[in-house]
């Protein structure tokens, strides 16, 4: 059991923190940016404008913002836009997180090294009732919660 502890939280740790570390690089942005003037879909051109740093003053908005608060060296990255929105980018790792925690619970019912994890899964009606219950509550909250989840106002769709 402590190898599938361990090698589980390994697993996440190394996705999550590509994602939070590098996401800004790859996920696509199909909507915030330059091409943007609706403030209910995320950051606005002109937000973007009046960043102050240089470097995130002229995002092309190909993909996500970076969602980090500050720098490492201290400068803001998100902070000026935190008042219009929160990240998309980190509502995306939350996004995961949670996901990865509901692969997690069908991976946690092998502890004998079973290869699929997903035999006898509906033999439980309990273990489906939870699973659905936590799968559409976290579409509901990343999609509708907004800012009182403090996940991004259009959610993760354009």
């Amino acid at each position: 059991m402590v190898k599938h502890i361990l090698g589980m939280s390994i697993y996440q740790s190394i996705i999550l923190f590509v994602i939070v570390f590098g996401g800004h690089k790859f996920i696509p942005e199909g909507v915030e940016g330059k091409d943007n003037f609706d403030e209910s879909k995320g950051l606005t051109e002109l937000q973007v404008a009046n960043h102050t740093v240089e470097a995130y003053k002229n995002w092309p908005g190909k993909y996500v913002m970076n969602g980090m608060v500050r720098d490492f060296d201290g400068s803001d990255i998100y902070q000026p836009f935190s008042a219009f929105t929160p990240s998309r980018h980190l509502t995306v790792v939350f996004n995961l997180f949670v996901l990865l925690q509901i692969f997690n619970m069908l991976a946690a019912r092998k502890i004998n090294d079973e290869l699929n994890i997903f035999s006898g899964v509906f033999t439980n009606p309990m273990f489906i009732g939870v699973w659905l219950i936590i799968v559409v509550g976290q579409f509901f909250i990343v999609q509708y919660g907004s800012r009182a989840m403090k996940v991004h106002i259009a959610g993760l769709t354009p």
